[in-house]
C-alpha cells in the first residue's frame, strides 16, 4: 500500500479511514456528471484543448487563426515539435493545397472583407495580411477574384 510511506502503523491508517466521510453512489455519480459537463463546455468553447488533439491539429488550428502574422516555418515547426516535412504534409493533407496557396486564400478572403467595409489603403491592407509586396498582393488578389483590389472595392462601396 503506497500510504505505507506516510503512516508508520496500521492503527494510523485505520483511524484515517474511519474519519473519511462515506459518500453514496448517487452523489458520486452526480459529481462525475457535473465534472463531465464542465469539461465538455471548456473543450467546446476552446478554453482548454482536448488531450487527444495531435500536435499537427494544434498547428493547423494555430496557422488558420494567425495566418496574417509573419511567422517563419521554422518557428511553427519548433512551436509544435514538427519536422518541416510533417508541417507541409499536414497542411497539404488537411486542405488539399500547399501552405502558400492556403494562406493566400485566407488572406484574400480577409482582404475582401476589409476592402468592402473600410477605407483602409490597399497598401495597408496588404501589409496587415502579411504581404510584404503590394504588387504581389495585387497579383494574388487578381488571380483569385479576377479583378484588382481597387475594382473590388469600387464594386462593394465601403462604409
Amino acid at each position: 500500500w503506497k500510504s505505507g510511506n506516510y503512516w508508520t502503523s496500521l492503527k494510523d491508517r485505520r483511524e484515517l479511514l474511519e474519519r473519511m466521510p462515506v459518500i453514496d453512489y448517487k452523489n458520486i455519480k452526480a459529481s462525475a456528471t457535473l465534472m463531465n459537463i464542465c469539461a465538455s463546455y471548456l473543450t467546446l468553447t476552446g478554453r482548454i484543448l482536448a488531450k487527444n488533439q495531435s500536435e499537427e491539429q494544434k498547428m493547423l488550428d494555430y496557422v488558420t487563426e494567425h495566418f496574417g502574422e509573419n511567422f517563419s516555418d521554422r518557428e511553427i515547426c519548433s512551436m509544435f515539435n514538427l519536422s518541416r516535412t510533417s508541417y507541409f504534409n499536414a497542411i497539404k493533407k488537411a486542405f488539399g493545397m500547399t501552405k502558400t496557396e492556403y494562406f493566400n486564400i485566407l488572406r484574400i478572403n480577409e482582404a475582401k472583407k476589409l476592402l468592402a467595409s473600410t477605407h483602409m489603403p490597399v497598401k495597408e491592407i496588404s501589409k496587415s495580411l502579411g504581404f510584404n509586396d503590394q504588387n504581389y498582393f495585387a497579383r494574388v488578389f487578381h488571380k483569385q477574384t479576377g479583378i484588382s483590389p481597387l475594382e473590388y472595392r469600387a464594386g462593394h462601396n465601403p462604409v
